[in-house]
């Protein structure tokens, strides 16, 4: 007799059934380990860079610094909800977890894949990225556990959704100067009847002077000290425990508003014990040794305070109470005897085949996010000065303002500027040389609106220059730039126009978008 040569295929198949036989025969702690190693394995190779960048951000003086923390407060509310309730859908059909998973994936995939390059530098800026990591979660736990602990997961998995930092732009760019003047106000008010410092309305509002032994120095309230902040974090620390307790919706909701008003009351007594501790020791143990950490001290004090009041608000925390123990059946009528609980994931190879190669391919378009990170840090703060503060340097070339028009209003809106710029030529052989001046118009406005429909070829078609050619350059950083050829006459006008539109910052004043475009003749 002949014996069967052995295959690379044949021991493959000997090998999976091996797998296969290992994952039935294992018991649930062990299946339950493997399963969320390639949940949150799988996530954070899908998303090293994105989660990087929050965390890089925690230490951060802005509003949104709090956000980093939104991944681990949601593995924190995911543990909260692993056990089974009685009630879930009894739904075990590995098809329908494919059906539901799979489109998840694609779609974070084809967000982290082809929008950069549609959206350029916007891309970063809404950070919509951080929209797509919810999408390939949900999709993960369809096909690593099954649709129904999907369903069980879904408030952790839309939890998730509050690490984007768009989500806060709009309500605190609108309440922050009124929340900063509305604390000063209140100081202004205390240091009347507690005479640790005095304000110093002559020098601003927010400014307050500490005397010690007979010598002043100011101090100022600036937005993150007004308590912004903690605001942020009290947020997404008050949704997570609100989603732990139970008890009727309109007291939770009550518990909820209740830990704004004690937060900013407790932030109003540490800016005075940083007053106090000035006028008794000084400023340097106001400022080095008591400012930067007691501010975490009096926060996580205000959010236990609040925490332990739940149960004066009739509410109590039952997420972690048993449940049906994982793997029985959820229909009573049936026992064990009758009927063994069938496995959610019978196979885990196929499961984890798909995890790899979902966590690979959107990685991969994750790293290429570097490229577009360069306008705007992870949590909004800007990494461009506008040109309007920092007008553009170019060696050999001199700047100076020229003029302010106002003719651009109809196109740009109300409220839109347009600056007028000129640069000489001062060096002998710069980069850049031209036998004339250049001018740099700016156009300042409050919407990318009238960028969309009026266009520099707009302008040089509506003055009559007929159009040669129009290249588009990759400046970097996913900024194109447009090279236009236009014809007058004899004359020839080239364009380079840089659109860059800078939405400002959370850690002060709102600034307006900026896109600079300068015309260099030659």
């Amino acid at each position: 007799m002949q014996a069967t040569p052995v295959t690379f295929s044949h021991q493959l198949r000997a090998w999976l059934q091996e797998v296969d036989v290992w994952w039935v025969d294992a018991d649930h702690t062990t299946r339950t380990a493997v399963q969320l190693s390639l949940v949150l394995g799988g996530t954070v190779i899908a998303y090293h860079y994105s989660l990087l960048t929050l965390f890089e951000q925690l230490d951060v003086q802005s509003p949104l610094a709090y956000v980093g923390l939104v991944p681990f407060f949601a593995l924190a509310m995911a543990a909260a909800y692993m056990t089974p309730k009685p009630n879930e859908p009894d739904i075990h059909d590995r098809q329908l977890d494919y059906i539901i998973g799979l489109p998840l994936l694609l779609g974070a995939a084809a967000i982290t894949m082809f929008l950069p390059r549609d959206m350029s530098t916007t891309f970063w800026q809404f950070r919509v990225d951080l929209f797509a990591v919810p999408l390939f979660v949900a999709g993960l736990l369809a096909i690593v556990f099954g649709v129904r602990v999907l369903w069980r997961q879904r408030l952790p998995v839309l939890y998730l959704l509050l690490a984007v930092p768009a989500l806060y732009t709009v309500l605190l760019n609108s309440a922050l100067d009124g929340y900063t003047n509305f604390t000063v106000g209140a100081l202004r008010t205390l240091v009347q009847y507690v005479p640790v410092a005095r304000s110093d309305l002559a020098s601003g509002d927010a400014l307050f002077l500490i005397s010690h032994h007979g010598k002043s120095f100011p101090l100022a309230v600036v937005t993150a000290c007004s308590g912004v902040d903690g605001l942020v974090g009290f947020l997404l620390i008050g949704l997570l425990f609100a989603a732990m307790v139970r008890g009727p919706v309109l007291r939770k909701a009550l518990w909820l508003l209740a830990g704004l008003p004690l937060l900013w009351a407790i932030n109003l007594g540490r800016i005075m014990f940083i007053f106090w501790a000035g006028h008794q020791w000084g400023e340097t143990v106001a400022l080095d040794v008591f400012h930067p950490f007691i501010g975490l001290v009096t926060f996580s004090a205000g959010v236990a305070i609040w925490a332990v009041a739940h149960r004066w608000a009739g509410l109590h925390l039952a997420i972690f109470a048993a449940g049906t123990p994982a793997g029985a059946p959820t229909n009573p009528a049936v026992t064990t005897a009758s009927r063994p609980p069938a496995l959610a994931v019978p196979r885990v190879i196929l499961a984890g085949s798909v995890v790899l190669a979902a966590a690979v391919v959107v990685g991969l378009g994750d790293t290429s996010l570097k490229a577009y990170n360069l306008v705007e840090t992870a949590v909004g703060e800007p990494r461009l000065v506008s040109f309007l503060v920092d007008p553009a340097a170019v060696p050999g070339w001199s700047s100076e303002y020229l003029e302010q028009f106002s003719n651009g209003e109809p196109e740009f809106g109300a409220n839109s500027y347009w600056y007028r710029y000129l640069y000489t030529q001062t060096g002998k052989h710069p980069a850049l040389r031209s036998s004339v001046p250049v001018v740099a118009d700016v156009i300042n406005a409050p919407g990318l609106s009238g960028f969309e429909y009026f266009t520099i070829q707009d302008c040089y078609n509506f003055h009559g220059w007929a159009e040669r050619a129009t290249v588009l350059e990759n400046l970097g950083g996913g900024v194109t730039g447009q090279a236009l050829s236009q014809l007058a006459a004899v004359r020839r006008l080239v364009c380079f126009v840089l659109d860059l539109a800078g939405q400002g910052h959370l850690g002060g004043r709102r600034s307006h978008p900026v896109r600079a475009r300068g015309p260099v003749h030659s």
